[in-house]
């Protein structure tokens, strides 16, 4: 049976529902029916060029350490005691067309988030969820303010689905937020 991504009453395949999905329904439930039920397209948004490129470079950093088996600097600055996650499915859950999923039975709905990563504690062998991001501006970036309520959500809907498919998750996710700042004059690596 094919996937669909609008819902149609008189399918019964699962309702492929996205964490993005989840976001347009909370921002704008008007906006989520024109889009998921009458499959009217929004806009095309402009792509975020910085977030790309961020995601792809840190990807493949963390890539490297985890099949290297060696810590990270960040983890080391902030005295993080957990290493790269290691599964199988890893590029499935990242990818944004495949994700992690899980059928919600009750209301046939296919739940489904695409991670940037994935770090496992080195103490409990619990999993936590990590997003990047990034920005560029003068102040230090947070997750108190502007899409910081949003990013929260995003999180726990991938722990959530991480929960579901049987994983131990740790209840703290991180964010690893870059900020391209214009106003240094050198690299700054934060370690200072």
């Amino acid at each position: 049976m094919a996937r669909h991504t609008i819902f149609d009453p008189d399918r019964d395949d699962p309702f492929i529902l996205s964490r993005t999905a989840i976001d347009e329904f909370l921002d704008c439930r008007k906006c989520f029916y024109l889009k998921r039920r009458l499959g009217l397209k929004p806009p095309r948004l402009v792509p975020l060029t910085l977030a790309i490129a961020t995601d792809a470079i840190l990807k493949n950093e963390f890539d490297e350490v985890r099949n290297g088996d060696q810590s990270h600097h960040v983890w080391q600055t902030h005295k993080l005691n957990v290493s790269a996650f290691s599964h199988p499915d890893m590029e499935d859950w990242r990818n944004n067309f495949r994700g992690i999923r899980f059928l919600h039975e009750a209301t046939n709905q296919e739940i489904t988030g695409a991670v940037d990563d994935v770090w496992q504690s080195m103490e409990t062998d619990q999993l936590h969820i990590v997003d990047y991001k990034s920005t560029s501006k003068k102040e230090d970036p947070d997750i108190e303010s502007g899409w910081g309520f949003g990013y929260k959500r995003q999180m726990e809907v991938y722990q959530w689905l991480f929960r579901q498919n049987g994983f131990d998750v740790n209840e703290t996710g991180y964010f690893l937020y870059i900020n391209g700042r214009k106003d240094t004059g050198f690299y700054d690596t934060g370690n200072d």
